[in-house]
């Protein structure tokens, strides 16, 4: 209902429902194709907003890798040290929706192994 004083006007709308979006996921370290020395510890740091609840932290981000499984939550997670090889580190973020987002990065824990290349003439 809206009046101007002089003419007033009426309108009716059908409820509407509006779909929940999931969650962004972000990693800020470590960067994709970071090799790590072996026994080292890495920090692991991301990001996860929804725009229902905001920024997500705590239980409702998780780390993993495809070698070591489950590493931990958080914004932030110091993991002691990973096994050597290639890993994907994969950040998941869950809204209180239950929407899911994610993120990763493939990382090396090892040393970097430079090979001479010999050219023959």
């Amino acid at each position: 209902y809206a009046s101007d004083g002089v003419l007033t006007s009426e309108a009716t709308s059908a409820p509407f429902a509006i779909e929940p979006k999931p969650p962004s996921a972000l990693i800020r370290t470590p960067q994709e194709g970071a090799v790590i020395p072996p026994d080292t510890p890495l920090l692991l740091k991301g990001y996860a907003y929804d725009l229902e609840d905001g920024m997500l932290s705590g239980e409702s981000m998780e780390w993993i890798s495809d070698r070591d499984g489950w590493l931990g939550e958080g914004d932030e997670l110091m993991v002691g040290s990973l096994s050597p090889g290639w890993h994907v580190i994969t950040l998941a973020a869950t809204d209180s929706d239950g929407m899911e987002a994610s993120a990763s990065v493939n990382i090396f824990v090892g040393y970097r192994v430079y090979l001479p290349v010999i050219l023959k003439s």
